[in-house]
């Protein structure tokens, strides 16, 4: 038996014309149906009428094209071909019906893969805990400036937020935490500005400034001040409360009443950061450095970073603060000395919790477990600002635009494929 069939068609060149036939089939079914799996049996089918047509040396194939290169055969040169020609057009047109099935087959192995990676990234989505959430109102909640919120604080295992009350016009501030009713700030004062600060929620208004106390059952307020206009920062301690305005830094007594102005120290225009550092008030940018430690009593000041990266962001608890410089820097300050945890480019805001430091940037969310530790990639996105951030529960709660995402604090990195 000739096994390259030059004179008589052999079982070869049978297998290649029935498996030429299914595989065209199939892979037009499975083009129809969008099913891999008819796509993938098909190319299979088309590979083996390619091998075939080759060690049958003989194809029934009438014209091929590659490119912008094509050659076709009729009915009677195919019939009258010599036993080297029909070699030849078997050999070429096996080889296209090889790479024909190697495409169909590629294209079959990536989608099976991209398949696999959706639902690997929906599963470590369910995993890690990712999610918007917005709090439960009752009816007479409305929109406000940020689609359910005007001001937004996140820490220490709560979510406050500032809101409208449409039956009352009042606007008023709730928590997560703890859970009593909702308070009243009247009708004049939008608070635009909240930091949670150990046991106090402060609060800015474009009139007024003031803290309250989250005690166990209800939200409590506390005494208030009129301001000449909304600061860009707030921050405060035990006894004082701070924010800016203009290029002055306004330094507020609240055991005392008294107000202390400092003049000139802040710029008044752009970003400007708040913190309290034990019992003294953190801020920058400052002349000639970096932040400033400020004791509010007595007036004293000291550098305790300096260089000339402006800070962007800032937390504080337990009279240790974290910074975030505009070079990525990140530090934490304790007292007059400074500890450095790591750099990411573009911080937004930062959050300590648990001993490990957790940074929202433009480009996602990542964990660094300990200073000097590699940061830990949690999520990804594209953000341009982010005024709070924190622990919530089991959670790390963000701003994310006109929502708040969260996320398990303990959840897994991204994996390499999640990653740009």
């Amino acid at each position: 038996m000739n096994p390259f069939g030059f004179w008589a068609p052999s079982p070869a060149f049978a297998l290649h014309k029935v498996a030429l036939g299914i595989g065209f089939v199939l892979w037009f079914l499975g083009i129809l149906a969008g099913e891999l799996i008819l796509l993938g049996i098909g190319g299979i089918a088309i590979t083996v009428s390619g091998i075939a047509a080759i060690l049958g040396g003989r194809s029934v194939l009438h014209g091929v094209s590659i490119g912008g290169a094509h050659k076709s055969w009729t009915e009677e040169e195919i019939a009258t071909m010599a036993p080297g020609a029909r070699v030849r057009h078997a050999i070429t047109t096996g080889a296209v019906l090889i790479l024909m099935g190697g495409i169909a087959l590629t294209f079959v192995v990536y989608g099976t893969y991209r398949h696999w990676l959706t639902v690997r990234s929906v599963q470590l989505e369910r995993e890690r805990g990712t999610d918007k959430w917005s709090p439960y109102f009752s009816d007479h909640f409305g929109m406000s400036s940020y689609g359910w919120y005007d001001g937004l604080a996140i820490g220490g295992g709560r979510i406050c937020h500032s809101a409208h009350n449409v039956d009352t016009h009042d606007k008023e501030l709730d928590c997560t935490l703890p859970a009593g009713p909702s308070l009243s700030l009247g009708r004049e004062h939008v608070a635009r500005r909240l930091r949670l600060s150990d046991e106090r929620l402060l609060w800015a208004s474009d009139f007024s400034i003031g803290f309250v106390a989250l005690d166990r059952g209800a939200l409590k307020s506390g005494p208030q001040q009129r301001i000449a206009g909304l600061p860009r920062a707030i921050a405060g301690a035990s006894d004082w409360l701070a924010w800016d305005e203009g290029a002055a830094l306004v330094v507020w007594d609240v055991s005392s009443a008294q107000i202390r102005r400092f003049e000139n120290s802040l710029p008044a225009q752009g970003r400007v950061v708040l913190a309290a550092l034990g019992e003294r008030l953190g801020f920058g940018p400052a002349k000639g450095c970096a932040f400033r430690a400020l004791e509010p009593h007595t007036g004293e000041q000291e550098c305790v970073v300096g260089g000339s990266s402006l800070p962007v962001a800032a937390d504080w608890q337990r009279g240790v603060a974290f910074l975030a410089l505009e070079d990525g820097k990140l530090l934490e300050l304790k007292g007059s000395q400074s500890k450095r945890w790591g750099r990411l480019q573009s911080p937004l805001a930062v959050s300590a919790v648990d001993g490990a430091l957790f940074v929202v940037t433009r480009e996602g969310v990542y964990r660094l477990p300990a200073p000097g530790a590699d940061a830990e990639p949690l999520f990804l996105h594209s953000v341009t600002e982010c005024d709070a951030a924190g622990a919530f529960g089991e959670l790390f709660a963000w701003q994310f635009g006109r929502d708040v995402r969260v996320i398990k604090r303990a959840a897994q990195p991204l994996e390499d494929f999640e990653l740009p």
